[in-house]
């Protein structure tokens, strides 16, 4: 059994919702790492259903009212783990490196959050 859960973003740029497919799991709590990975990936997804070529950290911190020093870290780690690209320049940021629907949940949180790392080993 597959839930589906629904992410709206409102704001004077964008209405868009974004559903998310997530497997039906122990009911977890997340770190604010894990939290912040996953609205940042959100937010690049959407950005990538709606044309978007990139978008860049500060855009995404001053949104999500997220520390940006700390979604840099984040954020680089995803890019080493290969789940979003840099773009450098005046008007580079960050894209999925692959289609959202092909990014799991469950990979984003063991990736990022090492108390889910060692469980799922």
């Amino acid at each position: 059994m597959v839930h589906t859960y629904r992410y709206q973003r409102k704001s004077l740029i964008l209405n868009h919702t974004l559903i998310i497919k997530i497997q039906p799991i122990d009911l977890m709590k997340l770190s604010k790492r894990g939290e912040y990975a996953l609205r940042a990936l959100i937010d690049l997804g959407i950005a990538q259903e709606v044309g978007r070529s990139v978008l860049r950290l500060p855009e995404i911190a001053q949104k999500e009212q997220l520390p940006q020093k700390f979604l840099e870290q984040i954020v680089q780690s995803l890019r080493d783990a290969g789940l979003v690209e840099s773009e450098r320049g005046r008007f580079g940021g960050y894209r999925l490196a692959r289609s959202a629907d092909k990014i799991a949940v469950g990979e984003i949180v063991r990736l990022v959050d090492a108390r889910w790392r060692r469980s799922a080993a």
